[in-house]
């Protein structure tokens, strides 16, 4: 990211800012130039197969200002599963350097041959976020579709 200084008028300053959401300001109005994601609904995996005592990721880029993020998650489990699915969130802060123990992991609701819908939530602590699907049958693969929105 490159920073590059801005010495206008503060009311100029103010439209900007309230006509666009692809520019961060930071202090001493320097304005940050760089790629990031736009706040909206992504589909992380649709119908993506997991199998059995296995685990998919999915590394959302988070946006700039995002305090937390809203995470949907759609498990259909096989009708001779005996166990479910564990939802795992991850922070990292350099690129590809995430924490090894999961900051939460909550198992998923289980019905077998059901199918099972979760709205979870949880605050961004890191520059890059992890989330981790691991399907916990030793026999059964399970069908996910994951959801995620930043706030």
């Amino acid at each position: 990211m490159t920073s590059v200084p801005l010495d206008v008028d503060s009311r100029i300053l103010e439209a900007i800012k309230n006509q666009t959401d692809k520019l961060q300001f930071g202090e001493s109005n320097w304005l940050m130039v760089g790629s990031r994601a736009e706040p909206s609904i992504s589909q992380l995996f649709s119908g993506r197969t997991i199998a059995a005592n296995s685990y998919e990721d999915a590394e959302p880029d988070v946006p700039w200002g995002a305090t937390g993020i809203g995470i949907g998650l759609s498990a259909t489990y096989n009708s001779s599963a005996t166990k479910g699915v564990r939802l795992e969130i991850y922070y990292g802060w350099p690129v590809a350097n995430y924490d090894t123990d999961a900051f939460r992991e909550i198992d998923h609701p289980f019905g077998a041959g059901e199918t099972r819908q979760k709205t979870y939530i949880f605050p961004v602590l890191g520059v890059f976020i992890r989330i981790r699907v691991r399907n916990l049958d030793p026999s059964y693969s399970v069908s996910v579709d994951l959801w995620s929105k930043f706030i």
